[in-house]
């Protein structure tokens, strides 16, 4: 009979012990379908590029330092749509949840 060879070289749980850098927060999501027209597309793409405008001059006439702002497409599957997904990244806690509170965030809001 073979003997059946194990490795108890594995690590267990995290691999990398690294601090975490940065802590983002879900600034301000739009909603859309898939048949939206070409020139309804420009003005969502506009509106998304006013939010990130508007949050970056928010956090800056407070002196609250972000890392970055960034946007992201996703599925919505609640109502089968599409979202934009405005973010904004921290590097410390403290100045998200000042950010959180100046933006007037709800609790409820997705925050990573």
């Amino acid at each position: 009979m073979a003997k059946i060879h194990t490795n108890s070289g594995f690590p267990e749980g995290r691999w990398a012990e690294e601090p975490r850098t940065h802590y983002w927060l879900v600034y301000k999501q739009f909603g859309y379908f898939a048949d939206i027209s070409g020139n309804e597309m420009i003005r969502l793409r506009q509106t998304v590029r006013d939010a990130v405008a508007e949050v970056r001059d928010k956090l800056a006439e407070h002196d609250i330092e972000i890392i970055n702002v960034a946007t992201q497409e996703y599925l919505d599957a609640k109502n089968y749509g599409n979202m934009i997904g405005v973010a904004v990244a921290f590097k410390s806690i403290e100045d998200k949840v000042m950010a959180k509170i100046l933006l007037d965030i709800p609790n409820e809001a997705y925050m990573i």
